[in-house]
């Protein structure tokens, strides 16, 4: 409950911040009398919402269509969490990749609210399909996507930061995503950020796994997670039973 009137008290709080930056001039009364009714309604469904999922604080949205912080792209997505052992869809969510936090479009009458839900609440979700885990004693704790689950484990991880281009006249700092990924092989933990750190990881099975990619014409330039992902599951086919 209490993180319940956390969200509720960051709604108002964000309303009244927004109030005090506007001129009076601009906004009439009415409008402003409005909006304490929206919050009102909105107190109160959030206080006696089945969705009891929903634990969070008011989103700020930055970024544009083509720079934005958010996984793949800037459009809301279909997808859904997991909570306390329950699976909720959710027809509008996106996942921001710098704040490493799920964010979902709450909709309150005709009024849309972006909420981002607590990552220590929701363990688990899915998001068109990829399915990400809260990891809480990896090197770096956050969101990875399930890659592949065998005797090999793989998982991928998005780093995200804001970069100037020098040559700009605008100074407008772009938003530049990386990926790496985490296997467990053999009992032990890697982090993989090339193919060269990944035949590290598969170095008994190094030569069959070269001739498999080759193959298999997979490119690790145009399809990382495709190609990471499969080559564990070949490694694995290669490994006797009972290897790991």
């Amino acid at each position: 409950m209490n993180q319940r009137l956390y969200l509720i008290f960051a709604y108002i709080f964000g309303f009244l911040a927004s109030k005090a930056q506007i001129p009076p001039q601009i906004v009439p009364d009415s409008l402003i009398g409005q909006h304490i009714q929206i919050l009102h309604k909105t107190r109160d469904s959030l206080l006696y919402n089945p969705d009891r999922f929903i634990m969070g604080k008011l989103y700020y949205p930055r970024g544009t269509k083509d720079n934005h912080p958010f996984y793949v792209d800037n459009y809301w997505k279909q997808g859904g969490v997991y909570h306390e052992g329950e699976y909720y869809t959710i027809p509008m969510m996106k996942y921001d990749l710098q704040n490493d936090v799920v964010v979902i479009l709450k909709m309150v009458g005709n009024m849309g609210y972006p909420i981002q839900l607590d990552n220590k609440v929701i363990l688990r979700f899915i998001i068109e399909g990829h399915r990400f885990v809260y990891i809480a004693d990896a090197e770096k704790p956050g969101y990875y996507e399930e890659l592949y689950s065998s005797v090999t484990k793989v998982w991928a991880k998005w780093t995200i930061w804001e970069k100037i281009d020098p040559n700009s006249d605008l100074k407008v700092p772009r938003f530049v995503q990386e990926m790496y990924f985490i296997i467990h092989t053999n009992n032990e933990y890697h982090s993989v950020r090339n193919l060269k750190e990944l035949y590290d990881v598969f170095s008994d099975q190094k030569a069959e796994l070269i001739k498999f990619k080759r193959a298999n014409n997979l490119s690790f330039i145009s399809d990382k997670s495709g190609t990471v992902r499969k080559l564990a599951e070949e490694y694995d086919n290669l490994k006797p039973v009972n290897a790991n």
